[in-house]
């Protein structure tokens, strides 16, 4: 591939390579520990988007002379915004530069592999503060100025040698980022070919058809482009959209697509579009070998609404807590042909904000021009105080549930509830003691309500051990605490609680238990 070169201050190209190679070697004082792959950097991509061209400003060998790194390290023109990427597989870590310096690293990141190698990007423009595994091609972030006057991108190159990041040997690093170290001087201009970001969108994505029914299948298809100079082969793609409510919908698909260098192809793929309307192509997620890479997309597509109306739907059930969820709906069809579905269901939400479903549990047959009424009786048990609200309709087919109409009703429950304000788990001679701290949230008093919790235990967590108690009276607002035993021997190994409810009359209601896993090693 054809690499432009400039000059600066009249040193030609051999002069600034020998300055590289000669300064550098001068200055790494480490001889090359056994072990380390040097070849690995040539694998590595330029952590710019494929096919764009930045000039190398500032070359290694000033970096080196004016202490301003300690790796090999270059600066590259970038204006601030521009995306940058992950070169290579590795743990990221975000960091920022608070140093009392006219000039610093600003806010950067530090990719560290698995075979010993550092790559510092600098300068970048948003502060982030984590460490995460990410893979190569994977967005970082994005060009900017923090620590300096002028937007640009730091390079920097750093190798692991006795447990201290070191400038590597530069007599035997011959390529970086699949360039020879010379294409890195001052002046030079250097095009990313080859990495795995390399597609590019070639138009708007669209059906095949101009719309779509509700219920069935959609062909997408995503024009694509291959800007770079390798082949790639594309083994899962993943299609972003916006459905007409704004909400983020992912489709993916498997499958092995081949783009040759410099080329163009439509990729094919199918989604379930489940609410009629306009639905828009936001962006693309694909997997080329072990890299995952995305790219914004643009199209809309048009899913055309079933010919069905909710004329009721109410809540029936009996507002209090334990009670079953029961919903009565009335749907018309009316279209000129009957509509069936393998199930029904209902879906809404509770008073903490969960979803839940409710289904009529058999298959529904909607007659032409006709109303039908349907009982929904498989939904949950409500477990909780306030409102309880439905949001809407659909019908199943194929295990696909595709959203007919929205309609709200809402019922207010009311009456005790329990809930975990603490627990802890101890360990005791006869086995795992538990202390739990109930709470009423309800607005009712709580009256023989019979608290259980069970987990796992054994060297393969295949046995369950529980403990019960039963609930003294709690006035709303009340709490209490309780003292449970596990009654099993569990032998060694791990017990991990794994749930937790309470029986209420004649219905069990979950509890949720605290975010941390509480685990108990027995010897």
């Amino acid at each position: 591939m054809p690499v432009e070169f400039g000059a600066k201050r009249g040193v030609s190209v051999l002069v600034a390579l020998a300055l590289v190679l000669g300064l550098l070697a001068a200055g790494a004082g480490v001889a090359r520990a056994e072990g380390l792959d040097y070849e690995a950097p040539a694998e590595w991509l330029l952590p710019w988007r494929g096919g764009d061209v930045h000039r190398v400003t500032w070359g290694p060998e000033d970096h080196w002379a004016n202490g301003k790194a300690t790796g090999i390290a270059f600066d590259v023109t970038m204006l601030e915004g521009v995306p940058i990427y992950a070169p290579a597989d590795g743990v990221a870590h975000f960091r920022q530069d608070a140093r009392l310096l006219s000039t610093t690293l600003g806010n950067y990141v530090d990719l560290r592999t698995e075979d010993g190698w550092l790559v510092r990007l600098a300068h970048l423009r948003d502060e982030r503060l984590e460490t995460r595994p990410v893979k190569a091609g994977e967005l970082l972030g994005y060009a900017g100025m923090s620590g300096v006057s002028a937007s640009h991108l730091h390079v920097e190159v750093l190798i692991l040698e006795d447990r201290t990041w070191r400038c590597p040997d530069s007599t035997q690093l011959d390529t970086l980022f699949g360039r020879p170290l010379g294409a890195f001087v001052p002046g030079a201009l250097v095009v990313n070919h080859g990495c795995a970001g390399m597609l590019v969108s070639d138009g708007e994505a669209r059906t095949l058809t101009p719309s779509v029914e509700l219920g069935n299948e959609a062909l997408v298809l995503v024009p694509l482009g291959n800007e770079g100079d390798r082949v790639l082969d594309l083994t899962g793609a993943q299609l972003v959209m916006e459905s007409p409510l704004g909400e983020t919908i992912l489709a993916d698909a498997e499958g092995d697509w081949r783009f040759p260098a410099r080329s163009q192809r439509t990729l094919a793929l199918r989604v379930h579009p489940d609410l009629a309307g306009v639905w828009q192509a936001t962006g693309l997620r694909y997997v080329a070998g072990q890299q995952t890479c995305a790219l914004d997309l643009e199209g809309t597509f048009m899913v055309e609404a079933l010919p069905i109306t909710t004329t009721s739907l109410d809540l029936v059930s009996a507002a209090i807590v334990g009670s079953p969820m029961e919903i009565a709906l009335t749907l018309w069809n009316t279209g000129s042909d009957a509509l069936e579905a393998d199930d029904l269901l209902v879906w809404g939400e509770a008073p903490d904000g969960a979803i839940w479903q409710a289904t009529l549990g058999e298959p529904v047959r909607l007659e032409a021009a006709g109303l039908t009424d349907l009982l929904l009786r498989n939904g949950p048990v409500l477990g909780e105080v306030g409102p309880w609200r439905t949001s809407g309709v659909a019908l199943v087919r194929e295990g696909r549930a595709f959203r007919v109409a929205l309609a709200e009703a809402e019922i207010e429950v009311s009456g005790p509830q329990l809930a975990i304000e603490s627990l802890s788990v101890h360990a005791a001679d006869r086995g795992p003691i538990i202390l739990v701290r109930l709470a009423n949230l309800g607005d009712e008093p709580i009256r023989d309500a019979r608290l259980e919790l069970w987990g796992w235990y054994g060297l393969t967590g295949g046995d369950v051990a529980s403990a019960t108690t039963s609930v003294d009276e709690l006035w709303p607002g009340q709490s209490s605490m309780l003292r449970l035993q596990v009654q099993a021997t569990l032998g060694q190994g791990e017990w991990r609680l794994a749930g937790a409810g309470y029986w209420l009359d004649d219905a069990y209601l979950p509890l949720t238990l605290p975010a941390a896993p509480l685990t108990l090693v027995l010897d």
